[in-house]
């Protein structure tokens, strides 16, 4: 259980991770240069700042009277999709820590999303799952899919899935020597 949990964990560390580069990169900021006297570098800004700095289309003089207390624009499609992603990406992650069909289910119904981002939670979740029944959906998704790099990736996971456990690898070695042990 625990290793589950923390595949868990790093993967959301992960996520946040790339989500705020990718921020970073779609905001078109960049830090300025600094001088040789100035302090290295500064931490970037929240993911809230950044959406906010992003609404280049005001003037510079109306941008300049808004009150620091203005709220950025979070209601905006773009954000809201966003926040729906990372929602969604969590709940994911969450159901592959439960052990039934119906946790499964939502899993795997998100592996045609159309969000890439969701649709690689979904796999990442339905492997660590780790139930074979999720196979058919896998192979299902690969003949949806059109990114090459996202069928090998389910793919790989559907033989992760085909591999046997630990339990299986165990039982099949007891077999084998009751029936070496019998030919004798």
């Amino acid at each position: 259980m625990r290793p589950r949990i923390a595949l868990v964990v790093v993967c959301l560390g992960l996520l946040c991770l790339a989500v705020l580069i990718s921020l970073r990169r779609t905001s078109g900021l960049s830090r300025p240069q600094s001088s040789p006297g100035a302090p290295v570098a500064q931490p970037p800004p929240p993911a809230s700042a950044a959406l906010a700095l992003t609404n280049h289309s005001r003037p510079e003089t109306e941008a300049s009277q808004a009150t620091p207390s203005e709220p950025p624009a979070e209601d905006s499609p773009a954000a809201r999709q966003e926040a729906y992603a990372l929602n969604r990406i969590n709940e994911l992650l969450d159901l592959s820590t439960h052990d039934d069909r119906d946790s499964l289910n939502v899993i795997l119904s998100e592996l045609t999303n159309r969000d890439p981002r969701i649709r690689q939670a979904a796999l990442e979740a339905a492997t660590q799952f780790g139930s074979r029944d999720a196979i058919p959906s896998l192979e299902d998704a690969i003949t949806q899919i059109d990114d090459v790099q996202e069928k090998a990736a389910l793919a790989k996971a559907i033989e992760f899935l085909r591999a046997p456990t630990l339990a299986e690898a165990a039982a099949q070695k007891k077999e084998e020597a009751a029936a070496t042990n019998g030919a004798h």
